[in-house]
């Protein structure tokens, strides 16, 4: 560990991209189902937060999740 270095990973889930453009609605479907947000995560949205992480150097030597929900525990 370095006071200069700093390490943060971002773990999405589902992210909007080539890989899915030609997903059909159904596909698409069954690939969120377990995502609590039902969508797929915008690459906007990445970048946000990436933005956000540099901008704060408080945030350091973790990972965040930004993953529509796939990793919360399902209640109910």
């Amino acid at each position: 560990w370095s006071s200069d270095v700093r390490v943060v990973g971002i773990a999405p889930g589902y992210v909007r991209s080539a890989w899915n453009a030609d997903m059909n609605d159904g596909d698409l479907e069954k690939l969120l189902k377990d995502h609590l947000t039902r969508r797929l995560i915008e690459p906007k949205e990445i970048a946000d937060l990436m933005e956000t992480v540099i901008k704060n150097p408080s945030i350091n030597a973790t990972t965040i999740l930004i993953d529509g929900g796939y990793s919360s525990p399902v209640i109910g």
